[in-house]
C-alpha cells in the first residue's frame, strides 16, 4: 500500500476503495500515468481505464464512440460543429476521456501530465460542462500537513477573478472541501487590509465579494482580512474580534492568481504541507488537472480524489 502524505489522504484512500470507481486516465504516453495506474490496481483504489497507452483499444473501437460523438457535435453545435467533427475531435484522448465521463463510462478523468491546463479545461467544458448554477471552471488546492488541512482557492485557473467570480470559486471550493476534507467550511476572503485598514480599488473587490458570500453561501464568511487575522485566533482578536471565524478559517479564497499560486507554493515549499492539486471545480463531474511536474504518487492521490467528489451526495451541490 502506498504509503500517505498525510491523515487526510489516508482517510480519502479508504473511504473510496469500498466503492472502486473507474477514473480514466488519457495520457497511456506517459510512464508517471502507468506507475501511477499500477499502484491503484496494485492497492485496489480505482480501476484504472488508461487511453493512448501502446496496449489499449483504439478509440474508434469503444461500442460507444458514436453516442461520445453524438453528445461532443451536441456540446459543440454553437461552434458549428457537425457530427465528422466530433468524431475528429475525439481523437484526442483528453475529449474522449472527458465524454467518458459525461455519459457514465467512467467516474471521473484525470489528466495534465504532459497537458496544459487549459486544455483540460477546454475537454472538461466540451464535454461535462459546467455544473448547474456555476458560473466558470476554478481550481483549488488542499494543503496538508499532520491534522492541519486548508483549502486554498484559486491556485491555478482565474487569473484576475471578479467579486462575483470570487463568489462563485468559493462556493465550488465550499463543495471540494466539505467532500475531501470532511469538515465544516470557514471562509476567508483574503487581501492586504483587514476590515478597512487599507484604502485600494483591491480591497473593494474582496470586500463586495464577502458581503455577496455572506448572503449566499450559508456558512461561516469573513472579509476582507490579511491571513493572519484569518487563520491566527490570538491575531483574530486583535485585528478583528468580532470576526465569525476567530482566526480558525479552513478555506482561504485569494483575490488573484498570482497571490493563490504564490501562496501554494510558499506552503508547500516552506511549510512542508502536502500540496493535492490543481483540482479542477465548478464542472459537472470530476475532470481533475496535474501540474505538468507531477510524480506517479501525485497521479495516484489526485485520483482518489476524483473517486471521491464522484462518489459524493448529489444533493451537496455540483462539483
Amino acid at each position: 500500500m502506498l504509503p500517505a502524505p498525510a491523515k487526510v489522504l489516508e482517510s480519502l484512500r479508504e473511504r473510496v476503495r469500498a466503492a472502486r470507481p473507474s477514473i480514466v486516465f488519457p495520457e497511456g504516453g506517459d510512464e508517471r500515468i502507468l506507475r501511477a495506474a499500477e499502484l491503484l490496481r496494485e492497492d485496489a483504489v480505482v480501476e484504472p481505464y488508461v487511453l493512448n497507452a501502446p496496449e489499449a483499444p483504439k478509440t474508434e473501437s469503444h461500442p460507444r464512440f458514436e453516442d461520445m460523438a453524438a453528445l461532443v457535435q451536441r456540446k459543440r453545435a454553437h461552434k458549428g460543429m457537425d457530427l465528422d467533427g466530433a468524431r475528429k475531435q475525439l481523437q484526442d484522448p483528453l475529449w474522449f476521456g472527458g465524454a467518458m465521463v459525461a455519459l457514465g463510462e467512467a467516474a471521473g478523468m484525470v489528466a495534465g501530465a504532459a497537458n496544459a491546463t487549459g486544455d483540460v479545461i477546454r475537454a472538461g467544458l466540451g464535454t461535462v460542462g459546467l455544473a448547474e448554477g456555476s458560473a466558470l471552471c476554478s481550481s483549488c488546492f488542499v494543503m496538508a500537513r499532520d491534522d492541519l488541512v486548508l483549502s486554498y482557492a484559486d491556485g491555478g485557473v482565474v487569473p484576475d477573478p471578479s467579486s462575483e467570480q470570487l463568489v462563485d470559486i468559493a462556493r465550488s471550493t465550499i463543495v471540494t472541501h466539505r467532500c475531501l476534507v470532511g469538515s465544516d467550511p470557514k471562509v476567508a476572503f483574503l487581501s492586504f487590509s483587514t476590515r478597512g485598514s487599507a484604502a485600494h480599488a483591491r480591497v473593494d473587490k474582496v470586500r463586495a465579494a464577502s458581503e455577496l458570500a455572506k448572503q449566499r453561501l450559508g456558512c461561516p464568511v469573513d472579509g476582507e482580512l490579511q491571513v493572519d487575522a484569518a487563520i491566527v485566533p490570538s491575531v483574530a482578536q486583535r485585528k478583528a474580534p468580532d470576526s465569525p471565524l476567530a482566526g480558525q478559517a479552513n478555506v482561504l479564497i485569494f483575490p488573484d492568481l498570482d497571490s493563490g499560486n504564490i501562496a501554494y507554493k510558499l506552503t508547500q515549499r516552506l511549510a512542508g504541507f502536502t500540496a493535492i492539486g490543481p483540482l479542477l471545480q465548478g464542472l459537472s463531474r470530476p475532470c481533475l488537472d496535474l501540474s505538468r511536474g507531477c510524480s506517479a504518487e501525485d497521479v495516484y492521490w489526485v485520483a482518489c480524489c476524483a473517486a471521491a467528489l464522484a462518489a459524493q451526495d448529489p444533493d451537496s451541490g455540483d462539483v
